[in-house]
């Protein structure tokens, strides 16, 4: 037992005699600026430690000074500090780069330009060029001619690294006007202000589905059958028109808007909804005045109804216009000269051609063949399992019909004669509007008695076209007929 007592008496001594490890405490480093730079020598050291500290500044940045609790310690960029007795952070705080905007004016009498000067990166710049009487200004360009910015105030941010940027400014002498015609057919480019004696180049800028055939000057002159023309600008203003003809396939009404043509049999059918706005005799056709209207009147399918369109110019681009019965019946005609609204004799030449000569059917029943519905049908269609460009979310289209229902099945537009036909929808005699990516209605010019005429209709859940009758006052598709 004394033995024992003995050991234990001499354990205690050793742990008593053993000396405690120094404490550590932990130093770290902030950055003013995170992106500024990269730091080195944070870490847990012991009192009385000598640490380097070394700040390395990114591109565009430099070292400013090292900091703790607000009171500087060093602006060298790489120092040693000594480590008290407890935890410290020190900061090393960086500062953005200075440099220079010059700007170069082009000539020197062109003008003025306010806004040069010393930057760091990441400011605001704004230069503003003002003329002097006599100039205008054209552009700002880099050293290497780049042009940057066509407007006087020309605003960026500073970029790392001086900056020399060209004001250029030029003398009007003379005006270049250009025109197209029909207007909506071209747009002409390069239409300005140019000295006399300088050489310049006009382009006719056909818009799809037309041809250029010359340009003529103020005198009503050919002067050139180039669609890009490079003359000496004269002594005086020049008035330059770009003409314009149909592209083979194409047919245009009297607002020179442009619809393709396809030859299906023996008869010749727009393949795109009519958007005239006036008869052929240059009478407007009465728009919108919709309610009790007895009168030939045209109509948009208000877009606000329409998720994807957002604007009345849109909807008449995707679908085209409505028309009631007594527009499709006006003498003054509202199909293109040499075209007309076809009767029912015609569509129904239509249905019997394709299903003669191409082995198709007009009824919902007989599954295995192609039905002329969808095979006049846009194919362009939500869930088209033709696959892109066909499959598509994008108006114009058609809605894809998902529901399992006994009896319907789910119909693909197939457009296999570029008709394309769209679900355009219809306007009712009360003026609403309804089944838009669901049915595309067409008139026909007969009537059945003095308040009914009939019109031709396929639908999403259709695979066939049907002859219906309905007021006159509806609002339908109108598709043209070649004479």
């Amino acid at each position: 037992m004394k033995k024992f007592g003995f050991f234990i008496g001499l354990i205690i001594l050793f742990i008593g005699c053993e000396e405690d490890d120094p404490p550590l405490f932990q130093l770290s480093i902030d950055v003013n600026i995170q992106e500024a730079g990269t730091v080195a020598g944070a870490g847990e050291y012991t009192a009385g430690s000598e640490i380097v500290l070394n700040a390395t500044a990114s591109e565009g940045y430099g070292f400013s000074y090292w900091e703790k609790e607000g009171v500087l310690l060093d602006s060298l960029f790489e120092t040693t500090f000594v480590m008290p007795g407890n935890d410290v952070v020190i900061t090393a705080n960086f500062h953005k780069s200075a440099y220079k905007l010059v700007v170069n004016i082009i000539p020197e009498e062109g003008g003025v330009v306010e806004g040069q000067g010393d930057y760091v990166h990441g400011d605001p710049v704004t230069l503003v060029a003002t003329t002097n009487p006599f100039h205008h200004f054209l552009h700002w360009t880099n050293q290497a001619g780049e042009i940057l910015e066509e407007d006087s105030v020309y605003a960026f941010i500073m970029p790392m690294g001086n900056q020399v940027i060209n004001a250029v400014f030029e003398r009007p002498e003379y005006h270049l006007d250009l025109f197209a015609s029909p207007h909506k057919w071209g747009n002409p480019a390069d239409a300005g202000y140019y000295p006399w004696g300088q050489e310049v180049t006009v382009n006719a800028m056909p818009v799809d589905h037309v041809e250029f055939v010359h340009w003529t000057d103020q005198n009503d002159e050919v002067i050139s059958d180039q669609e890009s023309f490079t003359f000496i600008m004269p002594a005086d203003s020049v008035r330059l028109t770009a003409w314009f003809v149909l592209s083979e396939g194409f047919v245009a009404d009297l607002d020179h808007r442009i619809y393709p043509t396809t030859t299906i049999g023996s008869q010749q059918w727009m393949g795109k909804n009519l958007a005239v706005a006036r008869y052929n005799d240059g009478s407007p056709i009465i728009a919108d005045e919709w309610v009790d209207n007895t009168e030939g009147a045209v109509t948009v399918y208000p877009h606000q109804s329409i998720n994807g369109l957002n604007s009345r110019e849109e909807v008449i681009e995707a679908y085209g216009k409505l028309y009631n019965w007594y527009a499709v019946s006006n003498p003054s005609g509202l199909c293109p000269e040499g075209w007309r609204v076809p009767s029912r004799e015609d569509w129904v030449h239509l249905i019997n051609y394709l299903v003669t000569e191409h082995d198709m059917v007009n009824n919902n029943s007989e599954l295995d063949k192609i039905g002329v519905g969808n095979a006049l049908k846009s194919c362009r269609q939500t869930y088209s399992p033709l696959g892109q460009p066909c499959h598509t979310s994008v108006h114009p289209r058609w809605n894809t019909f998902m529901h399992d229902l006994p009896d319907v099945h789910m119909q693909v537009g197939l457009d296999l004669f570029d008709f394309g036909a769209l679900p355009a929808g219809r306007v009712l005699g009360s003026g609403a509007s309804r089944d838009v990516g669901i049915s595309a209605d067409f008139w026909s010019s007969d009537y059945t008695d003095s308040a009914h005429a009939i019109w031709f209709a396929t639908t999403y859940v259709d695979q066939n076209l049907i002859e219906l009758q309905s007021n006159k006052a509806f609002g339908l598709s109108v598709r043209c007929i070649m004479d």
